[in-house]
């Protein structure tokens, strides 16, 4: 229990039998006189109410410190105002998910003349006949992050606790391995306590932190603003651009100047600036996506043709090298690789059903003036220029066929020249 202080003192009990003395009464008159003062700030406050607090949080730690720091922090209990001591509370790490909280946890503490187990005050004592003059409540306030509510009394040591729980602050958590804790401060201010058109009181600040609340009728919500050049600042970025990843010019997060984008509306989608522009961003980056899906397509069609064109087909396939076609022969990037296999090549298979005539050529070298210099055809002949140069019978031997005709009649009728 604390050390006895009699400036913390709320209760008195005297002992029946005896006549009070000046000091005893002079006592019970500032103890009556903070009660009445508590029953009419008991109407505009509620229990738990605070003043003049601030509260940090760092990780799993919360201080709350006086926001004046000439001043104590200030909390509405059993009817009046009471000063706490500042405090540094610890909470779980490991928590991730729920809600803690800061507690005001109060006790009267029973002062005697000398009850063992007590706080005991010798000034607690008659003067004429040095018997007790009675029991002193001794209060003591402080944060914690446990609610000591539930606790019950003890007769000897204690004249009252708080019964139900004393919300000072809620701490919601966030998500994840390292919950972030967050402050939410109950609105304590009882309706009577309130200003409005009509009286004066608390007014509720509808944006930020420590501002000043404007009443409902002042001019400034009616008048816009005049502007000339002489309060208009031009808006300049305070540091150079830097490249972000969709090209475009980024300013840092503690330029001082510019507009936000939260506060721009754009009316033909009834969409803030900020949310329209993270949808853009969004779309602009699924079009990249695709842009490099498509690229990594054609990229693979190119190496397939790229394959078809530089490289003779397999025996038995149904494509012919085409790198060549209308190119001279004989050179790297025309005419197909050579294959060194004993089973493998290229060829043409004629299709009997729908392809072209037997006459047409399946294999043909040309000259400049599209002369057949040496042809294989659809229906396997073959054919060589310099071989029109000899004749048998008046026949041009170009063909192999006619030289065919023409061994075989020599070797049936040996000697016929």
């Amino acid at each position: 229990m604390p050390p006895r202080t009699p400036s913390q003192d709320r209760v008195i009990n005297f002992a029946g039998g005896r006549i009070l003395d000046a000091s005893e009464l002079n006592e019970l008159q500032a103890l009556d006189l903070a009660a009445n003062n508590g029953q009419i700030l008991g109407a505009l406050y509620a229990v738990g109410g605070t003043a003049n607090l601030t509260i940090q949080v760092s990780g799993t730690d919360v201080l709350l410190s006086p926001t004046n720091s000439s001043a104590p922090i200030q909390v509405f209990i059993r009817g009046c105002w009471e000063a706490v001591p500042p405090a540094a509370l610890s909470y779980d790490p490991g928590k991730t998910v729920g809600t803690d909280y800061v507690f005001l946890n109060y006790t009267v503490w029973r002062v005697t003349l000398n009850t063992p187990g007590t706080i005991q005050d010798s000034s607690l004592q008659d003067a004429l006949t040095s018997e007790p003059i009675g029991d002193v409540g001794q209060l003591e306030v402080a944060f914690s992050a446990t609610d000591t509510s539930t606790t019950p009394l003890n007769p000897v040591t204690q004249l009252e606790t708080n019964t139900v729980p004393i919300v000072i602050a809620t701490l919601p958590r966030g998500m994840g391995a390292t919950p972030a804790i967050s402050v939410v401060i109950p609105d304590r201010a009882l309706p009577a306590a309130l200003g409005d058109t009509n009286r004066s009181g608390l007014l509720r600040l509808s944006y930020g932190d420590g501002g000043v609340a404007l009443a409902a009728d002042d001019p400034i919500l009616f008048t816009p603003p005049q502007i000339s050049s002489s309060n208009v600042v031009p808006l300049q970025a305070s540091s150079p651009p830097s490249s972000s990843s969709l090209g475009l010019s980024t300013w840092s997060d503690d330029d001082a100047h510019g507009i936000h984008a939260n506060l721009i509306l754009h009316e033909a989608t009834g969409n803030h600036l900020e949310d329209l522009s993270a949808w853009l961003i969004t779309g602009v980056r699924s079009l990249q996506a695709q842009a490099a899906s498509l690229q990594s397509g054609l990229s693979t069609l190119a190496r397939i043709v790229s394959n078809l064109n530089t490289g003779a087909g397999p025996s038995g396939t149904n494509y012919a090298p085409a790198s060549h076609v209308g190119l001279p022969l004989g050179l790297s990037t025309s005419h197909p690789s050579a294959i060194i296999s004993d089973t493998s090549g290229w060829s043409v298979q004629r299709d009997v059903v729908g392809g072209g005539s037997a006459a047409n050529q399946a294999f043909g070298l040309t000259d400049l003036e599209s002369t057949t210099l040496f042809s294989v055809g659809h229906d396997g002949s073959v054919y060589s220029q310099p071989g029109d140069s000899f004749l048998a019978n008046g026949t041009p031997l170009g063909s192999y066929t006619a030289l065919a005709s023409a061994l075989a009649a020599l070797v049936a009728n040996p000697g016929v020249t």
